[in-house]
């Protein structure tokens, strides 16, 4: 018999609504309690790997409305010339899946749209507690809710981890960056492909996400952009030398479409779960954007959770287990992420050089490797994580 029935999620995000559909699929009722009742102002675009992609495809998720299939990225090393391909595309196929670069709001709108009636918009929580064996949530117009399980999927600056950890903050790394969803397709970019820029002190790089849109972005090692240099003039200014394509992409850009980020973490919690309050994506392990896996990582979290809470198991079993198999996984991923843009945006010239020569005569058969490690990665960071 479960011993779960109902199912407090704050945050509608990603994370928050792949639990919410996976349990829905299982038969577990649950509540997606999201703060704000619009969608985000500024469309951002991201990269999901495939062993993410793969888990929303089995709650119904269309990929191919939300974003693009990507067939290549192709690394441009210090003097903006192609180094290396990485079939990313072929290796997506050959296992089944497929990577996709995609609009962040265009995927929060189709998940949104089959969750229906679970999804609360306009409900911020202001705090969480347990009161024996019922989790609590409590907003900000005074109202409660009640359940059996309370799931924080609430972000990077989670109010839920705030209720169990009050005196944690977010860490600040080093580097910042700007990024921009344009609606069209600039002629510099190939189709189903993204491309990555590595120079002295950045990485930039740019991306087809599909639906006629383009994504750009540009990460510095060190410093970053500030709220007045929120424009395409500070973008440009970053990179030393930007790759032609990446300028014209840049210089077409709306500054009102432009969005700016500072790095951040979160210093390994010692659990992720207090009473019958539990911490998923983000709200438990936020990384910073170096290592590319924290959307991937919160959704994979989530289902992996969603199938274990229709487990006959207890709260604290169904907790400590889940914690147990994804804990050491997402500390991985934050290690990566804080050796920030040590390889990809190198300030030393001679390494530079080295490197580029690594990448420039890289056999076929390592690039295949390395596209499959991404594609995959947590697939096998599974078994190798024990």
């Amino acid at each position: 018999m479960r011993n779960i029935k109902r199912v407090i999620i704050v945050g509608g995000g990603m994370a928050g609504l792949t639990l919410s559909l996976t349990m829905k699929k299982r038969g577990i009722e649950s509540v997606v309690y999201e703060q704000y009742d619009h969608q985000q102002r500024l469309d951002t675009g991201l990269l999901l790997w495939g062993f993410a992609t793969n888990r929303l495809r089995d709650l119904g998720v269309d990929m191919d409305k939300a974003g693009r299939f990507l067939e290549n990225i192709e690394i441009y090393g210090a003097k903006n010339e192609c180094v290396a391909t990485l079939p990313v595309g072929q290796v997506s196929r050959e296992h089944g899946t497929g990577s996709y670069e995609i609009n962040r709001r265009r995927l929060i709108e189709l998940m949104g749209h089959l969750a229906g009636d679970s999804l609360r918009a306009g409900h911020r929580c202001v705090s969480t507690h347990t009161d024996g064996n019922t989790a609590v949530a409590v907003f900000e117009d005074g109202s409660t809710v009640e359940g059996d399980l309370l799931i924080g999927c609430d972000g990077a600056h989670s109010v839920v981890r705030k209720s169990l950890y009050p005196d944690v903050e977010l860490e600040k790394a080093n580097g910042g960056g700007w990024g921009a969803v344009l609606p069209f397709h600039p002629p510099g970019l190939k189709e189903a492909c993204h491309l990555d820029f590595w120079q002295p002190g950045t990485k930039c790089g740019m991306a087809d996400i599909g639906n006629g849109e383009c994504r750009w972005y540009v990460n510095m090692r060190e410093g970053g952009p500030s709220s007045e240099s929120r424009n395409k003039e500070s973008a440009l200014a970053a990179p030393k030398d930007p790759h032609p394509a990446l300028v014209e992409a840049i210089e077409s850009t709306d500054d009102r479409l432009i969005w700016i980020t500072d790095q951040t973490y979160l210093k390994p919690l010692p659990s992720w779960h207090k009473g019958r309050v539990m911490l998923v994506g983000d709200a438990a392990h936020a990384s910073t954007s170096h290592a590319a896996m924290g959307a991937c990582t919160a959704i994979t979290d989530a289902f992996e959770l969603g199938h274990m809470v229709a487990s006959d198991k207890s709260a604290e079993e169904i907790m400590q287990t889940f914690e147990d198999e994804r804990k050491p996984i997402a500390d991985e991923v934050l290690k990566k992420s804080k050796s920030g843009l040590s390889m990809s945006a190198s300030n030393s010239r001679i390494w530079a050089w080295f490197r580029d020569m690594a990448f420039r005569h890289m056999p076929e058969k390592q690039a295949k490797e390395i596209a499959e490690k991404m594609v995959l990665a947590q697939e096998s960071d599974k078994d190798s994580a024990h």
